[in-house]
């Protein structure tokens, strides 16, 4: 009888260890450092990756496109969106031209420039 409060005893302990951690990672998961952009969502035409999102690096004068890989990012066809990314080493979709990364910290860009009265 003692053995089995024992064992009850230390599963309930272990499962609620690993709650708190299963927590602490997601949270700091949310949190993590990573290099910042600006990009516009764009359609590729191709059926393996049919987002991508465009940066337009005008001080180095080329176009770099990231393809997200777990990232839902459809809702966001045509907006400018700032995020946070980190390549991924796995090889791009047959057919896409990008870098394959990870993307997390989405938020739309406010482009609407509000028109204000002019000076005298």
């Amino acid at each position: 009888m003692k053995a089995m409060f024992f064992t009850l005893f230390l599963f309930v302990c272990v499962s609620g260890f690993a709650q708190q951690n299963t927590d602490s990672i997601k949270k700091a998961a949310d949190n993590r450092p990573g290099p910042s952009a600006i990009g516009t969502v764009v359609h590729v035409d191709n059926k393996n990756c049919p987002v991508a999102i465009r940066v337009i690096r005008p001080e180095r004068k080329d176009t770099l496109y990231y393809i997200p890989m777990g990232t839902d990012i459809d809702s966001l066809m045509g907006k400018r969106i700032t995020f946070r990314f980190g390549r991924l080493m796995i090889k791009q979709p047959l057919g896409c031209n990008g870098i394959v990364a990870r993307v997390w910290d989405v938020k739309k860009v406010n482009t609407s420039h509000k028109k204000g009265k002019k000076s005298k």
